[in-house]
């Protein structure tokens, strides 16, 4: 990982001598970087495949429409890419990337959504402030909310025929990626208080008779878990520095400073998706949550009885 970390920060700090001749009438307001656009075309298919195999060999099938349909995303977004090096004045080019990688992290922030209440299943319901379940119903629908409206900004920014139309697309965009960041934000908000109130033994919620088990602090929690906290807390981080760039990037438009500058998409979007997703095959849920079926752990058929516990006053 440590290699890729190299190779993504080298091209991070690449200078781009195209871009000084690139005019205003480019799409990109510069000429793509060849060799970066390879290098991460290399990247986004080595995890991307890994976590094909991956998901096949743990039979962690989620993982194939979320972190692996997000790979396929991202190598589309940078073909794009690629496409707009070797031919600078192609719109369709610039449309293809722009969209593929806006949409591309909102199936991995699916599979994210999918494997916290996993790990609030194994430690405690009652340390949550809501049952686990319900993680994924709402955050998985505000996902593919978000989803949905960029997937129709960007097909009315692709089609439009005037720069007005472009960028009336543009703020469709906009408005999925900041449903995006809310989502992940508060996710973020309520994982990091269901921890903190796990290691001090702080309820939310009271658990109902019989669910309760003795707590022991991280002392008595399988190293696996612990782990796949870690690798969920890099993914998370680094998905909000995204979505915190292409918020501003939309924000300041298409022919913006943010958007003409290619070292900053290559820093904040290329870099950090692809930190994510290196993040989720060495912390894979398929292999750090496979020895969680205890019997101290709640079957799935009795998780919905935590529904009618009450809010403990704190």
């Amino acid at each position: 990982m440590s290699t890729s970390l190299g190779a993504i920060l080298a091209a991070a700090n690449a200078t781009v001598s195209e871009q000084q001749n690139a005019g205003d009438d480019l799409p990109f307001n510069y000429v793509p970087t060849g060799w970066v656009g390879i290098m991460f075309l290399a990247l986004f298919g080595i995890t991307t495949g890994g976590h094909l195999l991956q998901a096949l060999i743990f039979r962690t099938m989620y993982m194939i429409p979320t972190l692996v349909l997000c790979g396929v995303g991202e190598l589309l977004g940078w073909a794009g890419r690629y496409w707009g090096h070797v031919n600078p004045h192609n719109g369709d080019a610039f449309m293809m990337q722009i969209t593929t990688t806006i949409i591309a992290p909102s199936f991995m922030t699916a599979a994210m959504f999918l494997i916290l209440p996993k790990i609030i299943n194994e430690l405690g319901m009652e340390y949550s402030r809501m049952p686990p379940r319900l993680y994924s119903i709402i955050f998985i629908s505000a996902d593919v909310t978000a989803l949905v409206i960029q997937a129709v900004g960007g097909a009315m920014a692709s089609i439009a025929d005037t720069p007005d139309g472009a960028e009336q697309g543009g703020r469709i965009m906009l408005a999925g990626i900041v449903i995006q960041l809310v989502a992940v934000i508060l996710y973020t908000i309520l994982g990091i208080e269901f921890v903190a109130r796990f290691s001090i033994d702080r309820p939310a919620r009271s658990a109902v008779l019989g669910e309760r088990r003795k707590h022991s602090g991280w002392v008595g929690v399988p190293h696996g878990l612990i782990w796949m906290l870690v690798g969920l807390a890099i993914a998370t981080v680094f998905i909000i520095i995204r979505s915190i760039y292409r918020t501003i990037e939309l924000t300041d438009g298409w022919n913006g400073t943010i958007i003409s500058t290619e070292k900053w998409f290559n820093w904040f979007d290329g870099a950090p998706i692809v930190i994510a997703m290196f993040a989720f095959n060495v912390f894979h849920p398929g292999y750090f949550l496979r020895n969680l079926e205890s019997e101290n752990r709640l079957p799935v058929s009795q998780t919905s009885s935590s529904e009618r516990v009450e809010m403990t006053r704190v």
